[in-house]
């Protein structure tokens, strides 16, 4: 899985949770995926939005829907996503 770290670190998550599974039901001693070595991802991480994506997103998402809301929200108001989702429930 050199070749695809991301695929290995879910895989690694995953079997890390059927392992504590496996100790906690008493069918296995101990979990050995707690020692083995994370996957280290190398990303840039995500791009920023330039006026272009902004306008292109405008045009596809009509004033009203719930994603032009929370597009707008995040936008214009600088929040973090979960403290946008704290705001929208607090209505």
């Amino acid at each position: 899985m050199a070749d695809t770290p991301s695929a290995a670190s879910n895989f690694r998550k995953r079997l890390k949770g059927l392992m504590d599974y496996a100790v906690s039901a008493g069918m296995h001693a101990d979990n050995p995926v707690v020692v083995a070595k994370k996957v280290r991802l190398k990303t840039t991480g995500h791009r920023t939005w330039s006026e272009e994506d902004i306008t292109k997103f405008r045009k596809h998402h009509e004033v009203g829907t719930p994603l032009r809301l929370a597009f707008e929200v995040l936008l214009h108001t600088g929040l973090r996503r979960s403290d946008a989702v704290r705001l929208a429930g607090s209505t």
